[in-house]
């Protein structure tokens, strides 16, 4: 892809204590160093799948976390600043769910029938009210579209009147009197 182009050395250091065994144990407490080149544009998913080569990463659920020197999290792209075997990158992998167990989402039913039951209550008082109100809406309709025809017709009076104003008068030439400018 960018082979041509050369890249920028970074240098990361693995935590695997990070990685448990089975049994909840955690591996050794040593930080394998390694220095990766990569090339500037490349694709975050590439640069991820780079870095899990370098490492020997190979199981697809890890999640990779990357923290520059000063413990904050930075986004694994090619992007990222070059830095020194001195201050490397750390880089801290863990399974998916491995510090919690996720538990299935449950609905508390209680609140819920309650929920429920309220928004039932007040739909039926609604529907209620507009059949109390039904024989009376046809009228008010009307009286609303009465009320807006009138004003319709009083705003196009008035703008009939101001264009038959417009219209009688004349162009007299320039200017009557001189102006003060």
């Amino acid at each position: 892809m960018t082979e041509n182009l050369p890249g920028k050395t970074y240098w990361i250091a693995l935590k695997p204590e990070y990685i448990t065994d089975g049994d909840g144990e955690s591996g050794s407490g040593e930080l394998v160093m390694r220095s990766v080149v990569l090339h500037p544009g490349c694709d975050s998913h590439f640069v991820q799948q780079y870095v899990r080569d370098a490492f020997n990463l190979n199981e697809d659920n890890l999640v990779l976390k990357l923290r520059n020197t000063r413990g904050c999290l930075v986004p694994i792209n090619s992007e990222i600043t070059p830095n020194e075997k001195s201050s490397p990158y750390i880089l801290e992998v863990c399974n998916t769910y491995q510090h919690i167990k996720p538990i299935p989402r449950t609905l508390q039913t209680s609140n819920y029938n309650h929920t429920l039951h309220n928004k039932l209550q007040n739909l039926l008082t609604r529907v209620q009210r507009l059949e109390q109100v039904a024989p009376e809406l046809r009228n008010i309709r009307n009286n609303n579209l009465t009320e807006e025809m009138q004003e319709l017709e009083r705003k196009l009076d008035f703008l009939n009147s101001r264009m038959r104003q417009a219209d009688s008068s004349k162009w007299k030439g320039m200017f009557k009197r001189n102006p003060l400018w």
